[in-house]
């Protein structure tokens, strides 16, 4: 048999290097087949965290109904409070005139915008300057031709 491999690989070297090339690469994606696996055990295992997070949450209920007495005694509490808010929405009218000065402050920013527009105008003259200097340009490069002809 090592004497029929070794004229087939003088024969036909190059299909044998071939095939063998792709086996190896037939073992690679075998390999990450199995790595896709693993992945799926991971998402079952977040699924399992889920799980556990849902007794969490009825915990969490356990203690908002022992909140419900504590919200029962605070009502004379929300009573008295109810002058503080009174109190707030004056403040919240502070707020508003400073809402007011911000907008006049953009009103600033607007005119300033419309500054910046007449310089980009005056930069525009500049730029028509910019072409009677190339068509100056240009009859000096005529005046070259003219002396290179002569």
């Amino acid at each position: 048999m090592d004497i029929v491999a070794y004229f087939w690989h003088q024969l036909c070297p190059v299909d044998t290097v071939l095939v063998s090339k792709k086996e190896g690469s037939v073992n690679k994606r075998e390999g990450s087949v199995s790595k896709r696996d693993g992945s799926v055990s991971m998402k079952e295992r977040l699924v399992s965290q889920r799980k556990g997070s849902g007794s969490k949450k009825e915990g969490l209920v356990s203690k908002r109904e022992g909140s419900v007495s504590k919200r029962d005694g605070s009502v004379s509490k929300r009573d008295g409070s109810v002058s503080n808010r009174e109190g707030s929405v004056s403040k919240r009218d502070g707020s508003v005139s400073m809402r007011e000065g911000l907008v006049s402050m953009r009103e600033g920013l607007v005119s300033m915008r419309e500054g910046s527009v007449s310089k980009r105008e005056g930069s525009v003259s500049k730029r028509e300057g910019s072409v009677s200097m190339r068509e100056g340009s240009v009859s000096k490069r005529e005046g070259l031709v003219s002396m290179r002809k002569g």
